[in-house]
């Protein structure tokens, strides 16, 4: 099995950009996340994919709002490495959904988390 881990706010739209770009191989792979890229991959198909929420950012936290990306980010980080999740390690991915806030190999400096 192999594993990616991405932070979103929105998980719905999320998982139907995912569906939409692995099903549209007409698209440029250039700029795709590497979970897309994995499964447009011939040995793959869509029905292999499994979409697993693992943490959130709960509403009740009242946490400011310039903080909550941050804190997905950092809780994203802290995924990757207890997963071992290898999509994101191999290519030194880090909020691998375009638009995902952060850069490549980028781990977000939220120090007050850890």
């Amino acid at each position: 099995m192999v594993q990616g881990v991405g932070e979103t706010e929105n998980p719905r739209s999320r998982l139907l950009k995912y569906l939409t770009d692995i099903r549209d191989p007409a698209e440029p792979t250039h700029g795709v996340c590497a979970i897309t890229r994995h499964f447009r991959d011939p040995e793959h198909t869509v029905d292999d994919l499994e979409f697993l929420l693992v943490d959130k950012v709960s509403p009740l936290a009242n946490f400011h709002p310039a903080v909550i990306t941050p804190i997905r980010l950092r809780l994203e980080w802290l995924w990757i490495r207890r997963l071992d999740a290898s999509l994101n390690i191999r290519r030194n991915w880090r909020a691998s959904f375009p638009g995902g806030g952060a850069s490549r190999g980028h781990t977000p400096q939220v120090d007050w988390l850890t």
